[in-house]
């Protein structure tokens, strides 16, 4: 850090208050917090999570079982994002000083908060005790995203003009055991197996290996082609040693999709107009992107390639690579990746939507799959259900907001909600960052 990021990071770590309003607890002794840190990642918990989704409702964060039962409140507060660990037994949650962010609400519960003044919280599924791994203050932020190996969050501050990304520890609290990892406003990239990172630092340079060794890529790109008013990314292929990239192509407005091999040949991809997001398959050897013509699915092995129209929206990989869900302002789809087939599975009017500056976009921090690929969750304002080929007004319950509803892959029968309210960041697994659409 610069002198001056040091002196601003530990003005605000002294003037912060740690309060912990979970069971009314309040925790006032750093000693005592520091046992309790060794007993939340030593210790067993009494719920396996491994089935149970999350969301946040009205500022506080709650899990729920498939059948809709055992609705339970994890923490409390002004709490605005939060990603499953990969093991879900634990969660990161952001949570800000005033209540301001909360209050409206976007088209759907998927998209993210931008970037505010917030703190980081790591907590069991069972609630209780929180470490607080990065205090409140005046450092902007936002939600923070695993590493696969469940041990290491990766976020982003900015201080005014410069955006800084940091790598820490998932039990130290107070952000004593953190690292810089870039000075640039590149969203960067892990291996999945945690062993290698590829950021891009403050000259511009991609720089790839086990920090804090990087090397710079020799061939590396000199200018990363990102979408308009949105971050350039970074992605490590799953299952291989290769980083892809968006160059900017010959044309205005084109891009191009590069991949580095680490080990060999490197290899353009695609050459696409109006590229707005992209993401590998989990299994690595497919990748889906959206442009100025909808949706591509491409098979890096075989060359096969699947498009469709759509108009941009979220989409999300099945964990066994099988599917997409789509959702975009006033409907949802399911994409067979191997035939294309397209189900559009619900439709909705669509509520007055809060623009969400897309300069604030990252990798999202979960998904709405089930960990087997069997189900999937929506969270929608009612509408109409259309996937069994008639029009059926889905059930919905009083007050505003919208329904949690579960489909299972293979029936696509239509669901009933199974909690209602003012939703916020639905998320039942935790896939490969690489893999996630950059929301919003």
């Amino acid at each position: 850090m610069t002198d001056w990021q040091t002196q601003s990071y530990h003005k605000v770590k002294s003037a912060a208050h740690f309060s912990f309003k979970q069971a009314g607890a309040r925790l006032v002794a750093v000693g005592v917090l520091l046992l309790l840190t060794g007993c939340l990642v030593g210790c067993g918990t009494g719920n396996n999570g491994g089935v149970a989704l999350a969301f946040v409702r009205n500022g506080a964060l709650y899990r729920l079982q498939p059948d809709g039962s055992t609705l339970y409140q994890i923490a409390s507060g002004h709490i605005i994002g939060f990603a499953w660990a990969p093991d879900h037994h634990s969660l990161v949650f952001r949570y800000a000083t005033t209540s301001a962010t909360t209050t409206a609400p976007g088209p759907l519960p998927t998209e993210t908060v931008p970037d505010v003044a917030a703190a980081f919280g790591v907590v069991s599924i069972d609630g209780g005790n929180v470490i607080e791994i990065a205090p409140q203050g005046a450092v902007v932020r936002d939600d923070a995203v695993w590493n696969m190996q469940g041990n290491r969050l990766l976020y982003r501050e900015r201080y005014g003009a410069d955006t800084y990304w940091f790598q820490s520890q998932n039990d130290q609290q107070f952000g004593i055991a953190r690292k810089q990892m870039a000075h640039a406003a590149v969203i960067p990239a892990t291996a999945p197996d945690g062993s290698q990172w590829a950021v891009v630092n403050a000259t511009g340079q991609l720089m790839v290996g086990t920090y804090p060794h990087l090397q710079a890529l020799p061939d590396g790109p000199t200018t990363l082609f990102a979408p308009p008013n949105e971050p350039a990314r970074l992605e490590w292929q799953p299952h291989a040693s290769a980083i892809l990239v968006a160059v900017p192509g010959t044309d205005p407005g084109s891009a191009i999709l590069r991949r580095y091999d680490l080990t060999g040949a490197n290899q353009d991809v695609a050459t696409v107009n109006g590229l707005d997001n992209w993401a590998f398959a989990p299994n690595g050897q497919q990748l889906l992107w959206h442009d100025a013509a909808g949706y591509d699915i491409l098979s890096l092995a075989t060359g096969h390639q699947i498009r469709w129209a759509e108009q941009p929206g979220m989409a999300w990989w099945s964990p066994d690579g099988a599917s997409v869900l789509l959702t975009a302002a006033d409907h949802a789809s399911l994409v067979d990746a191997v035939t294309g087939k397209v189900t559009v599975l619900a439709r909705w009017t669509p509520p007055a939507a809060t623009p969400i500056p897309a300069a604030d976009a990252l990798p999202a921090t979960g998904s709405p799959w089930s960990g087997d690929s069997h189900q999937f969750a929506l969270a929608l304002p009612g509408g109409t259900w259309l996937a069994n080929g008639t029009a059926t007004t889905l059930a919905t319950r009083g007050g505003t907001g919208t329904g949690i509803y579960l489909i299972d892959r293979a029936a696509l029968t239509m669901p009933a909600p199974i909690d209602w309210g003012e939703h916020r960041g639905l998320s039942w697994s935790t896939p490969d960052p690489n893999t996630q659409w950059l929301a919003p």
